[in-house]
């Protein structure tokens, strides 16, 4: 709690007071950037250095070699963080607003790492750097651009806090309806905060709406918490008597009557009393300590059957054997310190720091914190983490308590309540315990990004559209009831009425596409009907298309065959044979497209910010497939192009 200059001071003076004989280890600070500037001490005196608190990544990446976590690391509460979010909420990225470099950089850098592992590569980082509220008001309408729903207010201070909280009530984020998820640091379900900041909250403020139904991340979890009833550390806690506050009283006396520091327990302190917030943390590191020691002792020692025979390695664990150089059965054997050290009765040799670092990196032990295991060069594993996730809630026993005129509750007071905890590598929820969100459901809220610009279709664009299709149904209308009126006419019959029949069906068909193109979801369609309305798209414009065309060719090629051959008949069903040819080429195509690789409606991204998204009709080959069909129709024009040419000589 004090500041670093103050706090450098008081560690520096008391390590060159031990000089000479360096303590055997060193726990904290608290500061994390007093850890950062006091590794150079530690380092240089081989003297492990154990955080409890606070830990940036580069202190337990190689370079600090001294540096030993029994809390995880940023990189590890990343991946742990981002394995609930996308596992357990289906969340698809993630906003975080911040106002520590240094952490927040170190836990922004591994989001962006860890990201695609999760399929979570959706990130807004913003810090808060100006302390202006207009500063913070345009973080906030950045974030809400981006359209990221889940929101990591990474603040410390409570002001600020609030001030994030009236930013986000003024740009509507707060609504038990606009689907958010707001993560609140850890500092949020320690005792003396809940006490200060969750006592009394006026109903309907911006704090309240804040605060209600938020989630906790807990990236050191005390594990006494998971389970009061059965955890060891916490009944060894209780058992502490009046016999032992009173011996701590009469050790530590208060030396100041108006320190906040000290302060003289009753007789019932451990009975009455949970452990602080980190003090399984804080005990772990300490068993670390003193089990590293134990076990880099036990390596100097050695064992020796009539005094020289030595022992390669003592054991590191309850039921590991000893193995002996050439112990003879039944020889009384004694520990003595090795051949080359002190001579017999001197104490043993004390091992190095740098040998006590070793022995804690290699320990695997069952502490306050559960399973407790390192990796090289010293950070906890994940496997070993304690992470929790904690659910802000209304108490009702108490919100209802000061009542208005109309009976509603006119404050409202909250508790934490742990919903999930990660031990063991794995999340599980706390039974009965069921995570409750902003809408009072169960379920969390969409992991969706929120779309700023849809860009769906204007109406104005879906009318004119509807005016040509319209025009077109129209024409062909009256042209087809025109030609079946006045078809014994000779104009008529010489024009070959059922192919002049065939081209205004084929203009009907052909231009029914439009209607397949004219909706998308802004119309209320699903994304079912708008797949089954892309599918059909290039069946009604290809079909229409080639019964076009082909009904002009055929009409032309009879023409030319009659005039070539003037006593020969051709019928019509010979002269449709190349309309027949070409539908079923057409037909395998279009069949084969649907069935393969269908012609599907997707939504695509066209910004990040502001979020902005197109829909269309879309397939993984398009060209494969609509490349033939183009190719048929392109080839069936330049066959009426040159019929067309051919009938240029033949009269009215």
């Amino acid at each position: 709690e004090m500041t670093r200059d103050a706090t450098m001071k008081a560690i520096l003076a008391e390590l060159s007071i031990n000089n000479d004989q360096p303590p055997c280890a060193v726990i904290g600070a608290l500061p994390s950037g007093v850890n950062d500037a006091l590794k150079y001490t530690t380092n240089s005196i081989e003297v492990p250095h154990l955080l409890y608190w606070q830990v940036h990544q580069h202190l337990v990446d190689r370079h600090s070699q001294n540096i030993i976590s029994p809390i995880a690391s940023p990189r590890n509460v990343a991946d742990i963080m981002l394995d609930y979010l996308s596992n357990q909420l289906n969340m698809k990225g993630m906003a975080v607003v911040h106002e520590n470099p240094d952490l927040s950089a170190d836990l922004s850098e591994e989001f962006v790492n860890y990201g695609p592992k999760y399929n979570m590569q959706n990130y807004a980082f913003k810090r808060w750097s100006h302390d202006t509220q207009d500063d913070l008001d345009d973080i906030i309408l950045d974030i809400k651009k981006y359209g990221l729903k889940t929101i990591f207010l990474n603040i410390l201070s409570e002001e600020k806090t609030i001030g994030l909280a009236e930013s986000l009530d003024k740009n509507g984020m707060l609504e038990s309806d606009a689907g958010y998820l707001y993560i609140l640091p850890t500092h949020f379900i320690k005792l003396d905060f809940i006490e200060k900041l969750y006592g009394e909250v006026v109903a309907g403020s911006t704090w309240d709406k804040l605060l209600s139904n938020s989630l906790v991340f807990d990236e050191h979890m005390d594990n006494f918490r998971v389970d009061e009833m059965n955890d060891r550390f916490l009944r060894a806690w209780k058992a502490q008597n009046s016999t032992f506050v009173r011996q701590m009283n009469a050790i530590h006396p208060i030396q100041d009557a108006k320190s906040e520091w000290y302060f003289q327990p009753e007789d019932d302190y451990f009975q009455a009393n949970i452990p602080a917030y980190r003090a399984a943390m804080a005990y772990d590191a300490m068993m670390s300590i003193g089990l590293g020691a134990c076990k880099a002792e036990a390596k100097e020692m050695t064992l020796v059957d009539d005094g020289m025979l030595t022992e390669e390695t003592a054991p590191s664990s309850p039921g590991k054997q000893r193995v002996l150089k050439g112990a003879a059965p039944g020889k009384k054997r004694m520990l003595q310190p090795p051949p080359d050290g002190p001579p017999p009765g001197a104490p043993p040799k004390k091992p190095s720091n740098n040998k006590v670092h070793s022995a804690i990196v290699d320990l695997e032990f069952t502490g306050a914190t559960d399973y407790v295991r390192y990796a090289f060069p010293g950070q906890r594993t994940k496997d070993s983490a304690t992470i929790g996730i904690y659910n802000i809630r209304p108490v009702p026993s108490r919100s209802n308590t000061v009542v208005d005129g109309n009976g509603d509750s006119t404050h409202h007071s909250y508790e934490a309540v742990l919903s999930s905890a990660y031990n063991s590598g794995s999340w599980e929820a706390v039974p009965d315990t069921n995570f409750i969100y902003k809408d009072g459901s169960t379920t969390p809220p969409s992991g969706d990004l929120e779309v700023q610009e849809h860009n769906y279709l204007s109406s104005w664009v879906r009318a004119l559209g509807f005016f040509f299709m319209g025009f077109t149904w129209l024409i062909s209308l009256v042209c087809s009831v025109g030609i079946y009126v006045y078809r014994k006419k000779n104009a008529v019959r010489a024009g070959q009425p059922f192919f002049l029949q065939l081209i205004c069906v084929s203009s009907v068909v052909m231009s029914t596409a439009i209607l397949t193109l004219s909706f998308d979801e802004g119309s209320g369609w699903s994304n079912n009907s708008l797949n089954v309305a892309c599918t059909l798209t290039p069946w009604f414009f290809i079909l229409g298309q080639l019964l076009l065309i082909s009904a002009l060719f055929c009409k032309l090629w009879r023409i030319n065959k009659v005039m070539q051959f003037r006593r020969r008949k051709v019928t019509i069903r010979a002269a449709s044979t190349p309309i027949i040819v070409m539908l079923v080429i057409a037909l395998v195509i279009l069949i084969s497209w649907t069935a393969v690789d269908p012609y599907i409606w997707q939504r695509s991204l066209v910004y990040v910010y502001p979020l902005e998204t197109y829909g269309q009709c879309t397939c993984d080959n398009f060209w494969a497939w609509f490349g033939p069909l183009i190719a048929l129709i392109v080839f069936s024009t330049i066959m009426v192009i040159i019929y067309a040419q051919k009938s240029l000589d033949i009269s009215e």
